[in-house]
C-alpha cells in the first residue's frame, strides 16, 4: 500500500499508517536482536568462540572454536614484536619478514572454499597484527 501511494502527506490516516509501518519495524529489530543474543548465549554456555576471524598467530580449535597457538606463527608475532621494541618501522619489518618467506595467514572461506591469504607482508597488516588486542 505504501509503495502504491503516490505520496503520505500529514493526514490521519497518513500518520496512522506511518506509526503502523514503525511499529513493525521496530518490532522486527527487537526480534533479530533477541535472536543475536539468544545465539551468543548458547555459544558461551557451550564454550564456543563467539568472535569473527581467526588472528594471525593462532589457530582455532576445531571442537570448541577457542584460539590455540600456533607455534610456527606465534614465532613470527614474536619478531615483530621484538623489531616493533627496537624502533624498526613497520614497513621495514614488513620487508624483513617477506625476505625471510614468511607469508600471512591463509583462511579458507566456509561456504565458498576460497583460499585467502599466502600473501607477501605489508606495512599495514604488521601495523594491524602489532595492534591486535589478542596479542597483546
Amino acid at each position: 500500500m505504501v509503495v502504491t501511494a503516490p505520496e503520505l502527506g500529514h493526514s490521519a490516516q497518513d500518520t496512522f499508517i506511518l506509526n503502523i509501518l514503525a511499529s513493525f519495524a521496530e518490532f522486527e529489530r527487537e526480534m533479530i536482536a533477541a535472536r543475536i543474543a539468544e545465539s551468543r548465549e548458547r555459544l558461551k554456555a557451550r564454550h564456543l568462540r563467539i568472535a569473527g576471524g581467526v588472528p594471525f598467530g593462532y589457530d582455532a580449535d576445531r571442537r570448541s572454536k577457542q584460539l590455540v597457538p600456533n607455534a610456527e606463527e606465534s614465532a613470527v608475532v614474536k619478531w615483530m614484536f621484538a623489531e616493533a621494541a627496537a624502533g624498526t618501522k613497520p614497513a621495514e619489518i614488513a620487508e624483513a619478514a617477506n625476505t625471510r618467506g614468511w607469508r600471512t595467514k591463509i583462511s579458507v572461506a566456509l561456504r565458498t572454499g576460497d583460499k585467502r591469504g599466502g600473501n607477501p607482508w605489508t606495512a599495514r597488516q604488521v601495523v594491524a597484527t602489532l595492534r591486535n588486542p589478542v596479542h597483546v
